[in-house]
């Protein structure tokens, strides 16, 4: 009998030994195909080398099958990134349905209107082209084209861009951002707010300089004005004005700022108006100290731990969850620049948790889901525990079921992980909590949920669809200790 079970057991050895199958070398694939293929077997890769080897191999079997990756460098670059775009969904599925999508959209465009080529627009109206065009730059190059079009159509009517580089930081930072929302609908609109902004601002007393003001009572002032500052400068001049009285300081008359300087009907030089779009602030990018955040009450938790199927789950908590862009400025955005790119968990209609990394060093971020996109309006933060909360003026985001408190969390319990790693939006992940533990006063949930560059910001949930915490890092050594900054972390 035991003979018979040793010859059992070496068998099952023999055989799983003959269904293991070599790593092969990946070096000769271009980053395109490597990367899909990696995406599609990053599950496998977590169960060890025989899985992996037979997941890789099963990729490129189906890639031999496929037409393989077509070239497209042979297209100029908006067209090739909108091509890109629209197949980012699939690109985890492998290289061989990666490629099918790819050709797919390269055979759209033979019936598709040409893509326009856009005239010499100035930083800000290019920027809200590509703002408005966003969702149709994902669908691929014929939709985009069909976009563009109509955003240039719709320019033809529009006033010229207003220069602002005669009026001060302050006044023209308000104007700016009351017309953030009208921005991203595109080109013309965002004309017609800034005439409309400058219009009001000529019919009031204009914005006071507090430069005379201590600077402990001028920062008080300024953040209990900031609110009306994002509803333009007419606005905000009659809050600082408010202010300065009621601490008995009688505010500046007289003329508006930049109003004799430089008349929005009079034309500066190319030069100057090239100079004063780049230095001007394009967009709210300043910290704020975390005690000024408005304070919100913590959803309670819902539902019974550990209830919900995967998909069910799903279902419920990506909606709450959206991709956050960040650039330097506004104008980065419209020429392509460096873009760093998180995610954000929404806790109220206007308010979504993330971390402060994703943020800093950069002025213009904004909030995305699907076709919906939102401008960030203030940020709030703690940077020494990287928990940043940033605000939208306009629009309304979805928020979480709930968030659990910390205290409740055991090691051992069932998680998901949703954030967008390398832009691939609303990537769910399942693992365990394997740890609770404590760093420079905040509470951190390890868990062995899944997360990559991309995925900061992001929900770890519960299987109720709770918020449980913000996926904050993971060790380089070992991406099985990943972290997250526990949600109600962000109410202390």
């Amino acid at each position: 009998m035991g003979r018979r079970l040793a010859l059992g057991l070496l068998w099952l050895c023999l055989a799983a030994g003959a269904r293991a199958q070599p790593i092969p070398d990946l070096r000769g694939l271009d980053a395109e195909t490597r990367q899909s293929l990696d995406l599609a077997c990053i599950g496998a890769r977590q169960q060890g080398p025989v899985a992996y080897g037979r997941c890789v191999n099963e990729q490129l079997d189906a890639l031999r099958d496929s037409p393989g990756m077509p070239d497209l460098y042979r297209f100029d670059a908006g067209t090739r990134q909108s091509i890109q775009l629209a197949c980012n969904g699939v690109k985890l599925q492998g290289p061989a349905t990666y490629a099918r999508c790819l050709h797919r959209q390269v055979d759209a465009l033979r019936d598709a209107p040409r893509m326009p080529e856009l005239p010499s627009l100035d930083a800000e109206s290019r920027h809200a082209l590509d703002l408005a065009c966003i969702w149709a730059k994902s669908q691929g190059p014929a939709e985009y084209a069909r976009c563009l079009q109509g955003q240039l159509d719709a320019l033809r009517g529009a006033p010229a861009v207003p220069p602002l580089s005669g009026f001060d930081d302050a006044t023209r930072q308000s104007i700016q951002l009351a017309c953030l929302s009208a921005q991203s609908s595109g080109p013309a609109p965002y004309r017609r707010c800034l005439k409309q902004q400058i219009d009001q601002l000529r019919a009031s007393a204009g914005v006071p300089s507090l430069a005379r003001i201590e600077a402990t009572t001028r920062e008080s002032i300024e953040l209990a004005c900031r609110s009306d500052k994002a509803h333009g400068p007419a606005s905000y001049g009659a809050c600082l004005r408010a202010q300065l009285k009621s601490i008995g300081v009688e505010p500046e008359t007289g003329s508006v700022p930049g109003a004799q300087s430089m008349h929005p009907s009079q034309s500066a030089s190319p030069a100057a108006q090239r100079e004063a779009e780049l230095d001007a602030p394009l967009a709210p990018g300043a910290i704020a100290p975390w005690h000024s955040l408005p304070k919100l009450p913590m959803p309670a938790p819902v539902g019974a731990q550990g209830a919900g199927l995967p998909e069910a789950l799903y279902g419920l908590v990506q909606k709450s969850v959206y991709v956050l862009v960040s650039a330097l400025s506004r104008e980065q955005f419209a020429i392509g620049g460096t873009i760093k790119q998180g995610s954000a968990v929404a806790v109220s209609p206007t308010m979504a948790l993330t971390n402060c990394h994703v943020l800093q060093g950069n002025r213009a971020h904004f909030l995305m889901h699907g076709p919906a996109r939102f401008e960030v309006s203030e940020i709030f933060g703690d940077i020494l525990s990287d928990r940043c909360a940033v605000s939208i003026r306009s629009g309304a985001l979805v928020p979480v079921r709930g968030v659990r408190p910390y205290s409740t969390l055991a090691v051992g319990e069932r998680v998901y992980s949703v954030g967008s790693p390398s832009g691939l939006e609303n990537t769910l992940a399942e693992g365990l909590v394997s740890g609770l533990r404590r760093r420079a006063g905040v509470d951190l949930v390890q868990s062995s949920a899944a997360i990559s560059p991309g995925s900061s910001g992001g929900g770890l949930f519960d299987g109720a669809g709770n918020l449980i915490g913000i996926t904050a890092f993971m060790r380089r050594d070992n991406p099985t200790f990943n972290f997250a900054i526990a949600a109600d972390a962000y109410w202390r």
